[in-house]
């Protein structure tokens, strides 16, 4: 599991990636810390860049969001890593 901070219109937010051989997964989230509790409104496309550039590897299946009372708070995707490194 990769833990990292990414910045996204000026706000840190937190990219998880969890790989298990060339299977995986990836969760943009709002950090625990962050004073707006709600993600920023992400174009799709920025997203699936995001992700491929952290992980190496190609988006697989939907990108499905994660909501609550205060509005999204995870975007999540699978990942398919046959054809990256390692």
């Amino acid at each position: 599991m990769v833990d990292k901070i990414v910045q996204i219109q000026g706000r840190e937010l937190s990219l998880c990636l969890v790989r298990s051989g060339s299977a995986g997964m990836a969760v943009l989230s709002v950090p625990e810390h962050s004073a707006v509790h709600r993600l920023p409104d992400i174009a799709e496309a920025e997203f699936r860049g995001l992700v491929a550039r952290a992980s190496g590897c190609r988006l697989e299946g939907d990108i499905r969001e994660v909501a609550s009372s205060r509005g999204t708070i995870a975007i999540s995707t699978g990942l398919d890593c046959s054809g990256a490194g390692s």
